[in-house]
């Protein structure tokens, strides 16, 4: 996924990114040492940030010394791991709290993959996004994401696509047009059209479910597992996986919540 992003973004070399909802930084990391960024990831998850920098340090610590004089400039003298030949940064913070604490025209891209589809307020990010790149041709704001499918009746709005909202804590899927609009709304102009990666990637949902065949074995897994916390996240997990199977089988849903349906880019 992140290997195409960046066929499709086209992102120069030693940008600097802002990551948004970087989960455990995997993605923050690669930028860092693939393409030489300077990168900060954010999450809500504090304890996401802690795991991030622990697994950055341990990839880095035996070449640190050795590349950290050739590191991007600091926009924070004290906070960024070196990640040669670039570096990371990890934040807990929310990603429509960005404009606030960021300043303005300081990132040559955000990159936000498989995170906007849980942001209540989406107006709110992409004016928020707008205002944190630089105003040069090189920036662009980066985004896979998945949407519903834009001729739904209300019966499938509320017998396939409400479950999976629910289940994934969702504030409400949007059509990929939807994006699009918003984001013209907040300056952005489209600079490729939006890539459909979704049978690609239906493999991994589909398998995912067939470990969860009947309905039976979820009820008994619940049973088993009232008075503790993993089971049932396990059960809520594979209800919400096998809607989003038989979603995609009607040609409900055009994507999944690990894997996006659509790729696409923007730039001012």
């Amino acid at each position: 996924m992140i290997k195409l992003l960046l066929e499709t973004s086209s992102l120069p070399q030693n940008s600097t990114v802002l990551d948004v909802g970087c989960g455990l930084g995997a993605t923050s990391r690669y930028l860092a040492k693939e393409y030489g960024c300077s990168v900060t990831g954010i999450t809500i998850s504090g304890r996401q940030v802690e795991i991030a920098k622990r697994l950055t340090l341990a990839e880095t610590t035996a070449v640190r010394s050795t590349h950290d004089a050739n590191a991007p400039p600091q926009t924070s003298n004290s906070d960024f791991i070196p990640c040669p030949p670039g570096r990371v940064h990890f934040l807990e913070l929310d990603a429509e709290s960005i404009l606030p604490h960021f300043s303005p025209c300081i990132f040559d891209c955000v990159w936000i993959s498989e995170a906007l589809s849980h942001l209540p307020n989406k107006p709110l990010f992409f004016s928020h996004a707008f205002s944190l790149l630089k105003p040069h041709s090189h920036s662009r704001l980066v985004i896979a994401d998945w949407f519903k499918s834009p001729s739904l009746t209300a019966g499938q709005q509320e017998a396939d696509i409400k479950p999976i909202e629910d289940g994934m804590l969702l504030p409400g899927l949007c059509t990929m047009e939807e994006y699009v609009k918003v984001a013209e709304e907040a300056g952005f102009t489209p600079v490729k059209e939006p890539r459909d990666i979704s049978q690609a990637v239906a493999r991994t949902w589909y398998v995912s479910c067939s470990f969860f065949p009947s309905s039976t074995i979820s009820r008994s897994l619940i049973a088993m597992g009232k008075g503790y916390l993993l089971v049932p996240r396990l059960v809520t997990r594979a209800v919400v996986i096998r809607r989003l199977a038989r979603a995609r089988r009607l040609g409900l849903l055009a994507g999944f919540p690990r894997h996006a349906e659509r790729v696409c880019e923007w730039e001012l």
